[in-house]
């Protein structure tokens, strides 16, 4: 039987689903920056996207960043872009980056939940 989830109940799960997830994305870093290689303690970490919209629970889209490039130099896009490039080849970067286009959507409850229980359950051994 499917439940069905009011709008504010899916905008929990989201926000939910995204503490778990940052949480994996920071950990899977080590707590250090994708931008600029500092680390937990001497910064506070962010999981942060390189594109946003419709990718925000893409692994290859999120990755730890330390607040100063996160949002005081807006993502650190230049040395972001770099990063990028090297691990996953200009092909996709252009690919994710159409996705800027498309407006944000709020995905169904069991979307969210299935990212809680993937992210809460997955190590990062």
């Amino acid at each position: 039987m499917m439940i069905n989830y009011t709008i504010k109940e899916r905008k929990a799960l989201q926000k939910r689903a995204w503490t778990v997830f940052s949480k994996w994305i920071r950990n899977r870093d080590t707590h250090t920056c994708v931008t600029c290689g500092k680390s937990q303690p001497e910064v506070k970490i962010h999981a942060g996207h390189y594109c946003h919209n419709r990718e925000s629970f893409n692994e290859r889209n999120i990755h730890a960043q330390c607040m100063g490039c996160n949002w005081r130099k807006k993502g650190n896009m230049r040395f972001y872009t770099i990063r990028m490039i090297e691990w996953y080849g200009l092909d996709y970067v252009k690919e994710l980056l159409l996705c800027e286009k498309e407006k944000p959507v709020l995905e169904s409850a069991q979307y969210y939940l299935s990212i809680i229980k993937k992210y809460t359950n997955n190590s990062n051994a």
